[in-house]
């Protein structure tokens, strides 16, 4: 069956014709329709049905939203295939043209294009406008909120019902109705731009195959949904990289010691230590502070799938799109510091952002197909990994002192261990005695009687709860 996307008009917009996206896929399942999907809150929703006119299809989802709501809302019905055609036919070009400006009215039927014109004395000097039959493009570089080019003002010059989005909306639907189509195949410029751009890569390189004879999109879009797929299975098994790279870290540890390079045998070999710990502490204080200001229901160490109830913007969101990440590897990096073996530190920073680009990227499909462009301009201004302090804006929330105590005591307490097992290894090789007054020793103590007792009593806490 073929793919369908349909856009509502005036619903959850300033408390007015309200009705929630799970009861709205709900109901246009029960009209039988299939696989429904739904994107953001403004009524946009993607589904299988028989083959048939666009037109009877939102006929049917407006009598049944009358029916199971009791208002009337008007539906624009247009299949996966016209909306790829759209989205080719973009005529700004992207170079000249802020993306975000850019919006789209969507026609419920055809409309001569000499009809463009009846919207020119509502348009200011900067705006464009193309009417392409069935969709009104418009560009305004001063915003949505601002133009007159509403709705109201577009149905009346046109004398048809539109509804509109914007060019990020209309793209993320096109995305997802391809993933659901039979074809997965979705572009956003023209073949002849690719196959441009693919004749010039193939003059200057090397060599040649029947990628650069028939370059596709199909290609970009199949490597986005295998970044996808990977991404998810490595947000699964995210655990495994660090036990491989903590065997090779204490295998490559031993013979530093055994060969005594590094600053071993030197003044510095204590300091070193210790400013291994301060950066591996470092990434502790990051995600203490991501998760004691965090939104409840996020991810944090779950491995069975995305969460996410709302986007958190404040704290260290607000400075990276991923803190946690970032708190990580800060924690591994002062651990395989430790080895004092440089290539093996440039290995791991290599690989780790080769296993954690595709879990990143992953999230992020999540979180922009369940949040949309509310999302996607908190992306645009923060950075995907690497902090950028200055944006720093203070969380609104209390900090969870007993959050951070529940969800990062295990984190904590095995930092330690590793270090104290760093230092095992250092007197075993070297010969010398072990200690109690060790300091790795008794910071592992200490950080292993507190897990402990946090864990004891929650678990006592817990059984009151159930109790009561």
């Amino acid at each position: 069956m073929p793919v369908y996307i349909a856009l509502l008009r005036g619903i959850n917009v300033s408390g007015q014709k309200k009705i929630k996206m799970e009861a709205l896929r709900e109901m246009t399942g029960a009209l039988g329709f299939e696989r429904v999907q739904s994107y953001i809150q403004s009524g946009n929703l993607i589904f299988h049905a028989p083959a048939g006119a666009p037109r009877a299809l939102a006929q049917s989802i407006r009598r049944g939203i009358a029916g199971t709501f009791g208002f009337e809302v008007p539906v624009i019905v247009i299949t996966g295939a016209v909306l790829r055609e759209m989205m080719d036919a973009n005529p700004f070009a992207p170079e000249s043209h802020d993306e975000k400006r850019i919006y789209i009215s969507y026609l419920e039927q055809p409309v001569d294009n000499s009809r463009e014109s009846l919207l020119h004395k509502y348009m200011t000097p900067e705006e464009r406008i193309v009417l392409q039959e069935n969709r009104l493009w418009f560009y305004c570089p001063g915003g949505y909120g601002k133009t007159r080019l509403n709705n109201s003002t577009v149905e009346r010059a046109l004398g048809v019902k539109a509804t509109t989005r914007n060019l990020k909306t209309s793209m993320t639907l096109c995305r997802m109705a391809a993933a659901d189509s039979p074809d997965r195949y979705c572009c956003f410029i023209s073949p002849e731009s690719l196959k441009s751009k693919a004749d010039e890569i193939k003059q200057h390189h090397p060599f040649t195959g029947s990628f650069f004879h028939q370059p596709s999109e199909r290609f970009i879009m199949a490597f986005q949904e295998e970044m996808e797929v990977q991404g998810n299975f490595l947000f699964k098994h995210r655990g495994g990289l660090p036990v491989i790279f903590l065997v090779i870290s204490l295998a490559v540890w031993y013979f530093t010691v055994h060969n005594g390079s590094g600053f071993m045998n030197t003044p510095y070999e204590q300091a070193y230590s210790y400013f291994c710990l301060a950066v591996s502490a470092l990434g502790i204080l990051f995600r203490v502070m991501t998760t004691g200001y965090s939104a409840t229901n996020t991810s944090g160490r779950n491995t069975r799938g995305q969460l996410a109830d709302q986007v958190n913007t404040l704290g260290t969101y607000s400075t990276v799109r991923h803190p946690l990440y970032v708190g990580n590897f800060l924690v591994w990096l002062g651990i395989i510091m430790m080895t004092q073996n440089i290539w093996f530190i440039i290995s791991f920073v290599l690989l780790y952002q080769l296993y954690y680009e595709r879990i990143m990227f992953a999230e992020e499909q999540f979180m922009r197909k369940k949040f949309g462009d509310v999302y996607l301009s908190w992306a645009e201004k923060t950075p995907m990994f690497i902090p950028r302090l200055r944006q720093w804006q203070a969380p609104q929330s209390a900090f969870d002192f007993g959050k951070v105590l529940r969800m990062e005591k295990t984190g904590v307490t095995a930092t330690f261990l590793i270090f104290l097992l760093f230092e095992l290894i250092r007197l075993y090789i070297r010969g010398l005695d072990f200690s109690y007054d060790n300091f790795w020793f008794v910071a592992f103590a200490v950080s292993l009687t507190l897990h402990l007792v946090i864990k004891i009593h929650t678990k006592i806490k817990r059984r009151r709860e159930a109790r009561a």
